[in-house]
């Protein structure tokens, strides 16, 4: 039903079209705005209405309307409130839901608009006198909560309001002290830290001191005593005591209510269906920790308030607290939450793209005199950019068959059969080190088995990373971006490679909007397949044709001249356009029909939503975060990041364990709840990304700061030493510990409720951690570990059993089990100082026992110490012969390719004809060649291959076993490298390494 806007109030004419947070504070009944630098600043005794807009990627607005009371509100003016809030939304179009907000019980999406922390002011602004304005400074007490949103409430100055639980801030004229609860936990107090500055620098025109005072901690420090003076001494706290927060209230499936004139009747229907929601009626909806008023679109605006009366008086007669969440939602318009109420919610059905543009953005720019037909619908050419490069040498592809890994050679990469399933390594350079992506892609006909053994050899790759691995679990026909730009071109054939090289004619239909992005998806080749929104190319033996439908962007017309290029390169092609078809053209596809001849809207990525995982009583419960940012990503929890054409799940490195092994099924739960309440596919691409190693495609989401994933600090000591202007003795303490090699900071069990516990180095003289590289054909910077290949080669055996993904700790040459007498957690692993041949058996996977095996079974040679670190002779071993393992199809590669004389690059040049070397293998750098030691033999002696092999049972007495090819004569060197000396030794070091341990020289 149209509502006049002559029913709406004249302060909310011509309202939400800029991006922006609007205050209208109510004076006599009547909204009068807030502007300047009176925004944000709320008083206890007076009303509000707050409108926030924001642009959807879409281009659209969109609305969310609160109403805040103060504590010192009347009944008559919280009614007034909410008959306000209903005109504002009936002036905004019907499209908004309306919160309201109670001081001290306000929403997290409300106090996400106002950062660091929401705190009101006492007294009135229309009387004139405010509490900043009187003379004496009064001391206040606020309790604080909340890890990812500060929760500030003032509670009486006693000592009584004191407890273990939370944190409290004390603001007193010359100090404020912050109160941290022996069980609070460490983001609490950060954000409570949050609370600290903005008093300071709110309340406190002179300076101020900040001091911290610890629950439990019995110091006699000058700041402990000023803190408890203030409650008239020191005092042990009374046992915590069952809290009457409404946000501890237990929420259930919810009570449908329909208004009848000043009544609410319930409605006898469960489970609650969508269809009992009738579109002239208001309803309400009893969740027990909040209250909907569902409202339909043909109701008028005085039915609207009238329901906003019934939910007034229904909270009184059920006895609800006052501060219960009140929302009101619009048919059409309700949130996920409301949704899931229901025990199915019917999929909404596509809105029509408008040429012109996308919502009212488009529209004020032509009411501007822009012209926005030449705007494209796709996606930004900016955006399409390939997040991830392409590089054949840090990039690998299997097919599975019968569950084994059939590698694919670098000329059939981007080709997938539906029949089949794949799974891709590729490997990137991050911030500070390579990272590793891993890939399987499964076909729309592949078997269940094919599946399974599929995501198996996924998990069994990602474990043998110890979890440092991004997995990605993709369908065909869900293939993202970034997936896309991986390769020059994809193709999805149907069927398997037999089937498609059977058939005369093929028909491809091209996706695509730019050179990252372009996609051939065969389809059956009769004309019901075509559609008015795409491009095709049919392909027969003698017959080349293009067509573009008329819906098609320019775009996706050029790439599928690419295409086309691309498969048959030279030959005549005929460019057909949709309504120019000759009868051949017909006659191909089997004849005319009909097919889709309307404009489709194109799938694209929503703006993301931030949610964090918990399970309360073994029951999946997600909590959205609001205006998110990368410091909402907690070490100690799990997060979704929902983008709808993306489902992403970060693992904080502190999760709980149970957490971290079933991290992609909460991704599959979360999706499967999304495909009932969002319309979401259940194909939807699922993403495994581990605290530490976020690829380029998820850190583009936020403002990220590479800089905080690589530090260690305490991020309480670290705000801390922020808001006082120098480090803290803790932050020093911290500093001082943060440049030894090892330090690291790991899950703690004290009773101060910290999830982070630094483990000292001193102690247990760690040396300095780093990853295992884990391809052959990968070059690495930072050297190469001897074990690499025979680590890769045991884990690739198919006796390896199966193990799921593990805490992301990091794989480190050797191991030594460090554990705390006084801990009874599962225990961590370190490097040790030195290799030592003692038995080792882990329990995480057989991969990790079979590196420390090599190690430990031929200690005899010793370890020797180089400038960089450690350096372990390898053990004897036979020549990788193992052609399906990742590991074993890199020395393959790398083996056919020496073999068939193929040109390589080498690293820098050396001087004179000579190479130099360093003789560590655990040390820094190491992609070219180092100072201090040339590669010549020597003595100048020479000797057969046969006996400078490892494993030669004869081997020449005196010779430095780390050059076994300097003593090769120059004949037998080229025979056997297929190439010069010279050539050899201006090779990057990894490299040399890699020809020497094919040929069993190293």
């Amino acid at each position: 039903m149209a509502i006049s806007m002559k029913d709406v109030d004249p302060a909310f004419q011509g309202v939400g079209h800029k991006v922006e947070t609007e205050i209208w504070r109510l004076e006599n009944s009547h909204p009068v705005a807030v502007l300047g630098s009176e925004k944000g600043k709320f008083f206890s005794g007076e009303t509000y209405i707050i409108l926030q807009t924001t642009v959807l990627k879409s281009g659209a607005f969109c609305h969310n309307v609160h109403y805040w009371l103060g504590k010192d509100t009347s009944e008559d003016i919280a009614i007034v409130a909410a008959f306000k809030a209903v005109e504002l939304d009936a002036a905004l179009g019907s499209c908004t839901a309306q919160y309201r907000e109670v001081e001290g019980y306000e929403t997290d999406m409300f106090l996400s608009y106002f950062k660091p922390c929401f705190l009101p002011m006492k007294g009135q602004l229309s009387s004139g006198f405010t509490e900043k304005e009187t003379d004496l400074h009064q001391n206040r007490l606020f309790q604080c909560k909340g890890r990812h949103t500060v929760h500030i409430k003032e509670v009486p100055f006693v000592r009584s309001s004191l407890n273990h639980n939370d944190t409290f801030v004390l603001d007193t004229e010359s100090k404020i002290f912050q109160f941290n609860g022996v069980s609070s936990n460490i983001y609490e107090r950060v954000k409570a830290l949050d609370v600290v500055q903005y008093i300071k620098d709110t309340y406190h025109s002179l300076p101020c001191k900040v001091a911290i005072i610890e629950d439990g901690k019995f110091v006699a420090d000058a700041d402990s005593g000023e803190f408890w003076s203030h409650f008239g001494g020191f005092a042990p706290l009374v046992k915590n005591v069952g809290s009457e927060d409404i946000s501890e209230f237990e929420a259930t499936l919810g009570k449908l209510f329909c208004v009848v004139g000043e009544h609410a009747k319930e409605a006898k229907d469960s489970p609650l269906q969508r269809e009992i929601l009738d579109t002239d009626k208001c309803y309400l909806l009893d969740c027990g920790v909040k209250l909907y008023v569902w409202v339909g679109r043909n109701t008028s605006l005085d039915t609207r308030k009238a329901a906003i009366l019934v939910a007034n008086d229904f909270t009184v007669k059920q006895k609800i607290p006052y501060p219960t969440q009140m929302i009101c939602v619009i048919e059409g318009f309700e949130p996920r939450e409301f949704k899931s109420k229901f025990a199915s919610w019917p999929r909404c059905s596509g809105i029509p793209v408008s040429e012109d543009g996308r919502g009212k953005i488009a529209g004020l720019l032509k009411q501007k005199g822009f012209n926005v037909k030449g705007l494209s619908n796709t996606t930004p050419l900016k955006k399409d950019l390939p997040l991830l490069t392409c590089d054949a040498r840090q990039f690998e592809v299997w097919q599975m068959n019968d569950g084994s890994k059939i590698p694919i050679p670098p000329n059939g990469y981007g080709k997938f059969y539906s029949s089949d399933c794949y799974v891709i390594l590729y490997t990137f350079q991050g911030d500070k080190r390579e990272e590793c992506l891993i890939c399987s892609w499964l076909g729309s006909q592949s078997t269940m088995e094919t599946q399974a053994a599929a995501l198996k050899t996924r998990s069994e790759m990602a474990s043998s990373l110890q979890g440092n691995a991004v997995q990605v679990h993709i369908f065909e026909g869900k293939e993202p971006t970034w997936f896309l730009g991986l390769f020059e071109r994809v193709f999805i054939m149907k069927g398997d490679a037999k089937s498609f090289m059977e058939k005369d004619v093929a028909l491809l239909e091209i996706h695509g909007s730019g050179p990252y992005n372009c996609q051939a998806i065969q389809v059956e080749p009769v004309a019901m397949s075509l559609n008015s929104s795409a491009c095709f190319v049919v392909q027969t033996n003698t017959n080349v044709f293009t067509w573009y439908g008329k819906y098609s962007t320019v775009e996706e017309q050029e790439s599928t001249k690419d295409m086309v290029h691309y498969l048959k390169p030279g030959a005549s092609v005929d460019i057909l356009k949709e309504g120019t078809e000759p009868e051949v053209f017909w006659d191909i596809l089997g004849g005319k029909e009909v097919y889709p001849s309307h404009r489709e809207a194109k799938e694209t990525a929503k703006d993301p939503h931030l949610f964090s995982c918990s399970y309360p009583k073994g029951q999946l419960k997600v909590t959205e975060l609001f205006n998110y940012s990368q410091d909402d990503l907690l070490s100690d929890e799990i997060m979704i990041l929902d983008c709808f054409t993306d489902i992403f799940v970060w693992v904080g490195k502190h999760a709980k364990s149970e957490y971290i092994q079933n991290a992609f099924d909460i991704g599959q739960k979360y999706l499967e709840h999304a495909a009932v309440y969002e319309d979401a596919s259940l194909r939807t691409p699922i993403y495994l990304i581990m605290d530490g190693s976020e690829p380029p495609f998820f850190t583009s989401l936020f403002s990220w700061d590479s800089t905080r994933t690589l530090s260690y600090a305490d991020p309480f000591q670290r705000k801390l030493s922020m808001i006082t202007g120098q480090p803290t003795q803790a932050a020093k303490a911290v500093q001082s510990r943060s440049r030894s090699p090892a330090g690291v900071w790991e899950k703690s069990r004290l009773p101060r409720g910290s999830p982070l516990k630094y483990t000292s180095p001193a102690a247990e003289r760690v040396p300095q951690p780093r990853r295992l590289p884990f391809r052959q054909d990968t070059p690495r910077s930072n050297g190469r570990s001897p074990a690499l290949s025979t680590l890769a080669s045991i884990f690739e055996s198919s006796n390896v059993e199966d193990s799921s993904p593990q805490f992301p700790i990091r794989k480190l040459p050797p191991l030594r089990l460090v554990t705390n007498k006084h801990d009874d957690r599962e225990p961590l692993y370190f490097a040790s100082a030195a290799p030592s041949p003692r038995a080792f058996a882990s329990p995480r996977s057989p991969a990790i026992a079979a590196l420390s095996s090599v190690f430990e079974s031929f200690m005899d040679r010793g370890p020797r110490m180089g400038r960089g670190g450690w350096s372990v002779p390898v053990s004897p071993r036979k020549p990788i012969e193992d052609r399906n393992g990742y590991s074993g199809i890199a020395a393959a590669k790398e083996t056919e390719s020496i073999w068939n004389g193929e040109e390589i690059s080498g690293g820098r040049d050396a001087a004179n004809g000579t190479t130099t070397t360093g003789v560590s293998v655990g040390g820094g750098g190491g992609g070219g060649v180092a100072e201090g030691v040339t590669e010549t033999a020597g003595d100048g002696a020479t000797y057969p291959y046969e006996l400078l092999r490892v494993s030669s049972k004869n081997p020449p007495p005196h010779i430095d076993s780390a050059k076994r090819e300097s003593y090769l004569s120059p004949e037998e060197f080229k025979q056997k490298f297929h190439m010069e000396k010279e050539v050899f030794y201006q090779l990057p070091k990894w490299k040399r390494d890699r020809y020497k341990l094919l040929l069993d020289l190293f």
